[in-house]
């Protein structure tokens, strides 16, 4: 008898708020085009640097005017599920669910 495969609840595909999901993807991870634009920053950054970057970096890379812009993009970003931050504690996010280089095409 053929032995039933899970899907892969680890691997999850972010997708963009207002469009149709692809079959089979989980809907409670949507995402707008700007917190994926973020949280694919924050990845690079981490990749290239070996660290998340600060708020002061995410906001100086996307032009935003105050640091609390900066704060309530990861607030979203963690409430959703992305990252987790540790309070009080500068640059310590980590990225739990990573941007798939194909959503939003």
């Amino acid at each position: 008898m053929a032995q039933a495969t899970s899907a892969n609840t680890k691997s999850f595909v972010p997708y963009i708020a207002g469009r149709t999901p692809p079959s089979g993807l989980r809907t409670d991870l949507e995402i707008t085009e700007k917190e994926l634009k973020v949280l694919r920053f924050i990845t690079q950054f981490r990749d290239v640097y070996g660290c998340p970057p600060s708020v002061q970096e995410i906001c100086t890379a996307f032009d935003y005017k105050s640091s609390m812009s900066g704060r309530k993009m990861l607030e979203q970003l963690e409430k959703k599920g992305y990252i987790k931050r540790t309070a009080g504690l500068s640059r310590f996010l980590k990225v739990l669910i990573e941007p798939d280089a194909e959503v939003g095409k």
